[in-house]
């Protein structure tokens, strides 16, 4: 599967939505990640709940390498689309 940027937008906002009933306990990892999925595949990305968690951990390195980059003394600051979403 090829992630869109639609679709990284979507993936994003489907996890923030979710991510309250990890922290509380209130859902486990794994069927958070489905439900992400099944949301997803409604919207027409066919995806399974393993792509949905492998994408995002990708996406938050990218964002925290970039964070880290940014944040040290003497260097060009890089851009990335996603950075405001991920803040």
């Amino acid at each position: 599967f090829k992630w869109s940027h639609a679709a990284i937008l979507l993936l994003v906002e489907k996890y923030r939505l979710q991510e309250n009933n990890i922290i509380s306990g209130k859902m486990s990892q794994k069927k958070m990640w489905n439900n992400i999925a099944s949301a997803l595949s409604i919207k027409g990305y066919n995806v399974a709940g393993l792509q949905c968690l492998s994408k995002f951990h990708e996406i938050k390195r990218t964002y925290k390498s970039i964070k880290d980059h940014n944040a040290k003394s003497g260097n060009n600051l890089r851009t990335w689309p996603y950075m405001e979403v991920m803040e």
